[in-house]
C-alpha cells in the first residue's frame, strides 16, 4: 500500500545519499586554471603537466600524410604579406621612451585572456606588431572559405566576457592514489581564453559555432607559441559535440602549423597532431580537409565515470 511505497522511496533516497558520500570519499578534486598566454609563459610547467595528466601526446604528421592531402585548387591564391619595419621601429621607440602608444591606442588595447591576467604577460610590442596582419589574414581566409563567418576576435570583440572558450578539462584518474585515504585524485583545469582569428559557422560568435581558429605571431614571437596554440585547441575541443576545430599557428610568412585532435583506437583514445606547411595556403587546405571529416571530440577531457555499484556500501 501507500506505507510500502513511502518506505521504498525512503530507502532509495538513503541509497542515493550513501552513493554520493562514497563518491565524495573515493575521489578528491583539485581545481586549476590555465590560459593560452599562461601556457606559453608563466604556467609552462602546468601546461606540460596537463598534457601528461590527460595522457595526450603530440606527434608530427608524416611526409606521406601531408602529401596525401593533395594540392589546393588553382583558385586558392597564395597569401602575400610583408611585416612593416616602420611599425616595428615605432613600437621600439615607444618602449624605449616608456610610452605605449597614444592615449587612443591605450584605450583600445586588447583585453587580457582572463580577469586574473593583467595583460602584461603578452608583450605590448608584439600585440601592436601582430595587429597589422589580422585584417589581411582574415580577408584572405574569408576568400578561401566564403561560406564561413571569419572574424578577428583577438581583443575579445563580440565574445561573451571577452572569452571564446571556458571549459573544464578532467584529467584521467591517477593509477596510484596520492592520499593516505586511498582516494582517486582528479585534476580539473579550467581552460579559458581566445584566439586571434576565428571562423564561425554563421550562427554566432560562440565556441559551439567555431569551425577553426588562427593564432598569429610575429617572426620574433614564435618561441613556445605551440603551447599557446595547443591550449587553444584544448579549449575549443574539450567535450565539443558539434565540431573538432583545428588551430592554425602562423607568422604569416615562414612558419605555418596546423594542430588538430585525432581519435585513437585504444587508450587514451585521443592524440594531438601537428602538421608543418610551407605556406598559409597549404595550411588552410589542410584545414579544409579536416573540416570534411566528422568531429571526434565529444568525450575529450570528460569527467570520470562514477564508482560502480560494486563499490557502493
Amino acid at each position: 500500500g501507500i506505507d510500502e511505497q513511502q518506505q521504498h522511496l525512503t530507502e532509495q533516497q538513503q541509497h542515493m545519499r550513501t552513493t554520493l558520500h562514497v563518491m565524495n570519499e573515493a575521489i578528491r578534486y583539485v581545481h586549476e586554471t590555465l590560459t593560452p598566454t599562461e601556457a606559453r609563459t608563466a604556467k609552462s610547467l602546468q601546461y606540460k603537466q596537463l598534457l601528461e595528466k590527460m595522457q595526450l601526446k603530440v606527434r608530427t604528421m608524416r611526409t606521406d600524410e601531408v602529401s596525401s592531402i593533395g594540392e589546393p585548387p588553382d583558385h586558392w591564391l597564395q597569401f602575400s604579406f610583408v611585416w612593416s619595419k616602420e611599425l616595428d621601429s615605432i613600437a621600439e621607440a615607444a618602449q624605449s621612451t616608456g610610452t605605449e602608444g597614444s592615449p587612443e591606442e591605450r584605450e583600445t588595447s586588447p583585453l587580457p585572456d582572463s580577469a586574473s591576467d593583467d595583460g602584461t604577460s603578452k608583450s605590448k610590442k608584439n600585440d601592436r606588431q601582430e595587429r597589422q596582419c589580422y585584417e589581411p589574414v582574415r580577408a584572405y581566409v574569408a576568400d578561401m572559405f566564403p561560406t564561413l563567418d571569419v572574424r578577428v576576435v583577438a581583443e575579445g570583440q563580440e565574445l561573451d566576457h571577452g572569452l571564446l572558450f571556458s571549459e573544464k578539462a578532467f584529467t584521467s584518474r591517477q593509477l596510484k592514489p596520492d592520499t593516505h585515504r586511498g582516494q582517486d585524485v582528479v585534476h580539473i583545469t579550467n581552460i579559458h581564453g581566445r584566439t586571434d582569428i576565428a571562423a564561425f559557422d554563421g550562427r554566432g560568435c560562440q565556441r559551439s559555432n567555431v569551425k577553426f581558429a588562427i593564432e598569429m605571431k610575429t617572426q620574433n614571437a614564435m618561441k613556445n607559441a605551440e603551447r599557446e596554440a595547443i591550449t587553444q585547441l584544448l579549449g575549443l575541443n574539450i567535450r565539443n559535440p558539434y565540431y573538432s576545430p583545428p588551430v592554425v599557428l602562423s607568422n604569416a610568412v615562414q612558419t605555418h602549423r596546423v594542430f588538430f585532435v585525432e581519435e585513437l583506437d585504444a587508450f587514451p583514445f585521443f592524440g594531438i597532431v601537428q602538421g608543418d606547411f610551407d605556406s598559409l595556403r597549404h595550411a588552410l587546405w589542410m584545414v579544409a580537409y579536416l573540416l570534411s571529416k566528422p568531429g571526434c571530440t565529444t568525450h575529450l577531457g570528460r569527467g570520470p565515470t562514477p564508482p560502480s555499484s560494486s563499490q557502493e556500501v
